[in-house]
């Protein structure tokens, strides 16, 4: 198979061919064509992916640890290398405004397996659910924050999620995602932990794996909060459009998404071009309407497939022709110019030309991943279930955290305590004994401890706190009042 390989090289272009090796046995084709817009020729470099692969995942991967942090996106694979699955492809993701400190502001909205780590205000985002099947959509995200007092409730708007203002009266909200302290500066800091005010200070201050963090420079917005009270925060999703700010329209149901990647603008909807980049909020007059040297984009073609790729010097308008006449039904631009970058298997077809904070990965495993529902909504997890033994053990904070049930962890003494009304369970890490409510049962598989999670065994708790488990043949787990 024929590939073209892109480089630049100051204002230089230099376009050579190789031979590509497939790097994978999934459903995939890499195509170079050469699309006729008008007068014009628009030169694609096209990725094709077969979705109906049900070992094979979407996901949105931050450049390192935090919010904000650069990578070139080869070092960025390495990161998803590690946990398993073989990289069928991957491209550049959103935008971002690079500094010098190594550490930048993201302006797109991002979730991650299932939680969102930035949320952005313009543009077009992707979803995509469990099952692989993408959404496209211009949406808003609102966060809603509230104060629960003693005697009564209130609200309070929050500006954006892990994402720092100049605005003395804007409110943020940073999670353990951020990073592990809040962004230098002398604001206000109201500390949340397990959804309890326990600090109002100012400054930079640490931010709790359990918890977040409401930063504001206003002292009426600070006013509202007291030490002890309850503080939680909720999102909202909303489709939308943007004239002289946003007008909200219909909600939109969001719950089932374990990825979304904000970008824009929005290029193809059913089949038909769409494009209106002021619209949704692109008002550089240059990325509107004039040829860039690269132009990076998503989305999928009539036959289903996921489609990846990088156009060079077209307009928004020329690529949009060119893709509807590729066959694309839905599409996505992406973040372009020299963060343009795409890989197949493990070889650059497009870039690197500098480093980038997140990026679009496509994974395929052995064997399909296992999910789990909890009364039909499905559970996503920072880290993968395993199974042992023919037995499914998964991470202890979020299971526990969506079942419903307190949890406690002894370090010292590797004793985990998870309790619910009158019932009490006790692990040991590495130890198939178990106690409920001081009775001894055996397990089958010890939880366990890795770098990053603790594991304990699904089945056995869930049916503990009266749950209906079943196991279906798709490597599904649901679990049932």
């Amino acid at each position: 198979m024929k590939a073209f390989r892109w480089k630049a090289f100051g204002i230089i272009l230099i376009w050579c061919i190789f031979v590509l090796v497939p790097a994978t046995s999934a459903a995939v084709t890499q195509e170079n064509t050469i699309v006729k817009v008008g007068e014009e020729r628009c030169e694609l470099c096209l990725i094709k992916i077969d979705m109906d692969d049900p070992c094979v995942r979407i996901d949105s991967v931050l450049a390192g640890e935090s919010v904000g942090e650069q990578k070139k996106l080869p070092q960025i694979l390495k990161r998803v290398e590690k946990q398993g699955g073989q990289i069928i492809a991957a491209i550049n993701g959103s935008y971002f405004e690079p500094d010098q400190s190594g550490k930048t502001r993201l302006w797109s909205t991002l979730q991650r397996r299932g939680s969102f780590v930035h949320i952005g205000d313009f543009g077009t985002v992707m979803g995509v659910n469990g099952d692989g099947k993408l959404t496209f959509a211009h949406m808003v995200v609102k966060i809603i924050g509230r104060i629960k007092g003693e005697k009564d409730e209130q609200s309070f708007d929050v500006w954006g999620l892990n994402h720092s203002y100049i605005e003395d009266e804007a409110v943020a909200i940073f999670t353990s995602a951020y990073g592990k302290y809040t962004p230098e500066g002398e604001r206000w800091a109201i500390t949340v932990e397990n959804n309890r005010v326990i600090a109002i200070s100012t400054g930079t201050v640490p931010i709790s794996v359990n918890g977040f963090v409401v930063v504001t420079g206003s002292q009426e917005k600070v006013d509202l909060f007291q030490e002890g009270e309850q503080v939680e925060y909720e999102l909202a999703f909303v489709e939308a459009g943007r004239q002289d700010g946003y007008i909200s329209g219909d909600s939109l149901d969001w719950s089932e998404m374990r990825t979304t990647v904000g970008a824009g603008p929005l290029l193809i909807k059913q089949g038909v071009i769409v494009l209106d980049a002021v619209k949704e909020g692109f008002q550089e007059e240059e990325f509107v309407s004039e040829k860039a040297l690269f132009r990076s984009f998503i989305g999928q073609d009539m036959d289903g497939r996921l489609v990846l790729g990088v156009a060079r010097f077209v307009t928004l308008h020329e690529l949009s022709q060119a893709l509807l006449e590729e066959g694309l039904v839905e599409a996505m631009n992406l973040d372009g110019g020299i963060s343009s970058s795409m890989m197949l298997g493990d070889e650059s077809l497009v870039g690197p030309y500098r480093k980038i904070t997140d990026a679009i990965v496509i994974t395929r495993f052995d064997v399909p991943p296992v999910r789990v529902f909890i009364n039909e909504q499905e559970l996503f997890y920072e880290t993968d279930p395993v199974i042992q033994n023919n037995r499914t053990l998964v991470p202890l904070a979020k299971t526990c955290k969506a079942l419903g049930v307190n949890y406690t962890v002894n370090e010292d003494e590797e004793r985990i305590q998870i309790n619910k009304g009158n019932t009490t369970v006790s692990f040991t890490l590495g130890d198939t004994n178990v106690q409920v409510n001081g009775k001894d049962h055996l397990l089958d598989t010890a939880p366990f401890k890795t770098e990053e999670k603790i594991y304990i065994p699904l089945r056995f708790l869930a049916e503990v706190f009266d749950l209906q488990v079943i196991w279906h043949p798709s490597r599904q787990i649901t679990l049932n009042n």
